[in-house]
């Protein structure tokens, strides 16, 4: 905020539009080094920019623009060091250290990732080679890690439940893979929703069958991307764990891609392919945006157009004007209330409450899965409990004697709206 002389709300959205640029960059410059094909890197770059995810993402105050650039330095460096394990090796180990800072979706494809350059290193005898160059990498990383565990260790923090970030880690649940699979492949197609899907499956044939360096690393991350929910089945937004797997198709779209100009005798069906990887899916957003602004009582009784344009599109609630909006529900409130609130509006909330000092005589506390709702619940006391997650709908919930929190707020939050 001070760099730019943008209030903190717009900063943080751009912060995360910039890493969605250099991310969407890294694509290309990626995309065509392992191909040899600037179409590839165009189709690459353009399955990942215009998905839908992503493209939410980079619009709103979030993390996942930056997952995704440390997913393709991942990638970038692993590809390098199946070749050659000596520096590229170390620059894969420092970016698995720094990204224990990030979300934990990137060492977790870190490590598939690492057993794919193992087994590789092992066949050319260079094991000691890249093991130790990856662990010096990961130690120089991890320092700033380090540093935050010993100041939050100092802060009286419980390093357990720091760690943990605030979702329990859970045993694999074999059972559930067949309805993971199928949610999640709704996810992929709204998020590669031209021809992106096809172009990948031919690029996966092609790496399959070719063995290039690169078909080991980008399936790995892909698996990772899409088994991660099993691991943490406490994540209410499973779809958001597809991002690795949503990185590696669209580079294995730019590899399908760039086998294709050579069966063209002119220049413009290629032209025409990349045209509708961006194209088509931006067109079916829109439509989808325009269908659900049209029909509000698909999301709650009540919504606004607006709302249903803010649920939809670009995809995150809340976040638009969030200074406002935030200002507002605290004037709203009366003194000592307690609100239990959502992430998108409860950061800027928790902000304007603790850094501005605006009605420090109201608790803030975030919607969690345990303790966060438990919490509430012991520390209402008399005071009136409120629930915000949508722009313009602070509500007061109503406790009934001997009622349960975990009954009175359902995950989806239209379900506790009155009827018109």
């Amino acid at each position: 905020s001070r760099a730019t002389g943008l209030p903190p709300a717009p900063s943080a959205n751009l912060a995360s539009a910039l890493f969605g640029a250099l991310a969407v960059a890294l694509a290309f410059s990626f995309a065509r080094r392992i191909t040899g094909s600037a179409l590839g890197g165009w189709v690459a770059a353009g399955s990942l920019a215009v998905s839908h995810a992503f493209w939410s993402a980079a619009v709103v105050a979030e993390v996942y623009t930056s997952t995704v650039l440390l997913l393709l330095l991942l990638l970038s460096t692993a590809t390098s060091a199946l070749r050659d394990p000596r520096r590229p090796a170390f620059l894969f180990g420092l970016v698995t250290g720094l990204s224990l800072l990030h979300h934990r979706m990137v060492p977790v494809v870190s490590f598939g990732v690492l057993l794919v350059l193992a087994v590789e290193w092992v066949r050319r005898g260079a094991l000691r080679t890249g093991a130790g160059r990856t662990a010096l990498g990961f130690a120089a990383g991890a320092l700033p890690f380090l540093v935050l565990l010993a100041r939050a260790a100092a802060g009286g923090a419980e390093l357990g439940e720091f760690l943990a970030g605030g979702a329990g880690l859970s045993l694999p649940r074999l059972e559930s893979l067949p309805g993971l699979l199928l949610y999640e492949a709704r996810f992929l197609g709204l998020d590669l929703a031209g021809p992106q899907l096809v172009l990948a499956a031919g690029g996966l044939l092609l790496a399959a069958r070719r063995r290039p360096g690169y078909a080991g690393p980008l399936l790995a991350c892909a698996a990772a991307g899409l088994l991660l929910p099993l691991l943490f089945a406490r994540v209410g937004d499973r779809s958001l764990f597809l991002f690795p797997a949503l990185t590696a198709a669209g580079i294995l779209a730019g590899v399908g891609a760039a086998a294709l100009p050579g069966r063209f005798r002119s220049p413009l069906p290629a032209l025409g392919l990349a045209a509708a990887v961006v194209l088509l899916p931006a067109g079916i957003y829109a439509g989808l945006a325009r269908h659900g602004a049209a029909h509000p009582e698909a999301f709650f009784p009540g919504a606004t157009p607006a709302h249903a344009r803010a649920f939809l599109w670009p995809g995150k609630a809340g976040c638009r004007e969030p200074e406002r909006f935030g200002r507002s529900v605290l004037a709203a409130l009366p003194s000592g209330a307690f609100l239990l609130t959502g992430w998108g509006d409860g950061e800027v909330i928790r902000y304007l409450r603790e850094v501005e000092g605006l009605r420090p005589d109201l608790r803030v506390r975030r919607r969690r899965p345990r303790r966060g709702l438990a919490g509430a619940w012991r520390e209402r006391g008399a005071r009136p409990l409120f629930v915000s997650e949508y722009p313009g709908l602070p509500l007061r919930l109503p406790l009934p004697p001997g009622a349960r929190l975990s009954e009175i707020i359902p995950r989806s939050l239209w379900q506790v709206l009155p009827a018109p």
